[in-house]
């Protein structure tokens, strides 16, 4: 099968009289292909919770087949060391007294992407400090939200990503779940800032430059931003919009959710994960809001009370993520 695709893929054959003329596809017939190849493989997911086994050379030959060249660069040179890990940021910083709830989720997203094989590394408000367009920042955000510092701290953190030489960086509350093995050590799209659930900033890659470089377009765009909140997420969305409605290419790439961070648990019923769901995606995001559906439709997996108290959200995490495994066999990708 896979022969065969790749064949349809890299020629088409014309006949002329007698003689056959191999072509090469036009740009068209390959993105035809590809959406073909794709709904063919939709439609061999398993059903229910039987399990999918996807590995890694499987994900090397679609994404050389999709793209036809290599848009990944290397994190890291190749080091014999064998003890050196790639890097996993997030940026926290407390505001007043430090919740015991914060602290536990902050311990879940360790373990979780250690697991992985990440070393983590937690950003903090000095090193964005160190940065030369962080005063320049600052004045625009402190006067956007003179008494919110939590927003304040969602623009800082760009500028602490490329003060500590770019990367990937993902909130305290997304964890890994199909996380492809290659992107451990290459950032995809040759280090441009890629952002891959959509606006939402879970979950980044990109080089240190590029987190510049979206830092200031960030500060800039918030005085032409209309949203009910103003945050980095809605001023995203602000590019976003201009990339999309052709005002400006700003070179940001978003990507699908569906395609790489679910936003809520993906239970079918209580404590029952949906396998098929959870078998497309590098990550999942267990924000508040995703969280408070989940709770409103009977799903969230701990008896609590909403909102919830300290501690809540990452044990209901944990329990998420233990059942995953034990139910589906954790990711999809084998090593």
């Amino acid at each position: 099968l896979k022969q065969s695709l790749i064949q349809n893929l890299t020629n088409f054959k014309v006949r002329r009289s007698s003689k056959t003329i191999v072509t090469m596809p036009s740009f068209k017939e390959r993105i035809f292909s590809i959406v073909c190849i794709s709904v063919v493989m939709i439609l061999l997911l398993p059903r229910g919770n039987r399990r999918l086994k996807t590995t890694q050379a499987d994900i090397d030959w679609l994404l050389k087949t999709a793209t036809e060249q290599n848009k990944d660069i290397p994190i890291k040179k190749v080091d014999p060391d064998p003890e050196w890990k790639p890097l996993m940021h997030t940026f926290w910083e407390p505001i007043g007294e430090t919740s015991p709830g914060d602290d536990a989720m902050l311990d879940l997203w360790k373990d979780e992407w250690g697991k992985l094989g990440f070393t983590t590394r937690i950003i903090t408000l000095a090193d964005a400090e160190r940065h030369p367009y962080f005063e320049e920042m600052k004045k625009v955000v402190e006067e956007e939200f003179p008494d919110d510092v939590y927003n304040q701290y969602c623009f800082y953190r760009y500028l602490a990503m490329a003060a500590c030489e770019g990367g990937w960086m993902s909130d305290f509350d997304t964890l890994p779940t199909n996380f492809p093995i290659k992107d451990r050590y290459y950032m995809p799209n040759k280090g441009g800032f890629t952002s891959f659930q959509s606006h939402v900033p879970s979950l980044i890659s990109a080089k240190a430059g590029e987190w510049t470089r979206i830092g200031e377009l960030l500060t800039e765009a918030i005085a032409r931003t209309d949203k009910w909140i103003n945050s980095d997420m809605y001023v995203l969305l602000t590019l976003k919009e201009d990339q999309e409605n052709n005002v400006t290419d700003h070179k940001i790439d978003f990507r699908s959710p569906s395609w790489n961070v679910k936003a809520k648990f993906q239970y079918m019923s209580a404590h029952e994960i949906n396998c098929r769901d959870m078998a497309i995606g590098r990550a999942i995001h267990f924000s508040h809001s995703a969280l408070a559906g989940m709770y409103k439709n009977g799903l969230f997996p701990v008896k609590a009370e909403w909102p919830l108290k300290d501690g809540r959200r990452a044990q209901a995490a944990k329990i998420f993520m233990d059942e995953w495994r034990d139910q589906c066999g954790g990711s999809t990708l084998s090593d």
